[in-house]
């Protein structure tokens, strides 16, 4: 997305060895062109927005596209299935005068076996007075990494699952 672009762009600005390194691409990673040679692929916190179409489409292209000790790093949420998730605080803190609390929450959405709706809240305040408040709800795929890897394995990749960290991830390797 638009706005995950900008974060990126800020971190990679603020480091010259990055910016020497690393192309931010313009797109989403349906239309992308990817260029051949790639050494790493970050596929992080950003699967669960595909649908299974765009997911299983991924694969090939990154196939094609990876060097040949390339890897791809790539993680799901902890849900492996849509399930109501209570509204809790995820951030407070407070910038200069400011303070930030961000609250999510999720439900089910619809029929889909996958989608969760998730709903984040924002409040910015300047002590007992509300500046800002708005909602965004995003749908977002719940799936297990068993489901990502067998859907990389019919590309041709084999997995590396990784240990003692907070979400399921794994390495990706062409077999």
């Amino acid at each position: 997305s638009a706005s995950m672009r900008v974060g990126l762009m800020a971190r990679i600005l603020a480091d010259a060895q990055l910016r020497s390194r690393v192309t931010v691409h313009p797109a989403d990673i349906a239309q992308a062109q990817l260029p051949a040679g790639i050494d790493v692929a970050l596929a992080c916190g950003c699967i669960g927005f595909f649908d299974p179409p765009t997911r299983r489409a991924l694969w090939p292209r990154l196939a094609a596209a990876l060097a040949p000790a390339g890897v791809v790093l790539v993680d799901v949420m902890p849900l492996d299935r849509p399930q109501s998730i209570p509204e809790s605080q995820v951030a407070d803190v407070q910038v200069g005068r400011h303070r930030y609390q961000i609250w999510l929450g999720g439900q089910p959405a619809g029929a889909d076996p996958e989608l969760v709706r998730w709903r984040t809240r924002f409040g910015q305040s300047d002590g007992d007075m509300q500046i800002r408040s708005f909602t965004i709800e995003r749908d977002w795929r719940a799936f297990g990494l068993d489901t990502v890897l067998d859907e990389a394995a019919a590309a041709g990749f084999t997995a590396e699952r990784l240990a003692d960290i907070p979400v399921p991830a794994a390495l990706l390797r062409l077999a």
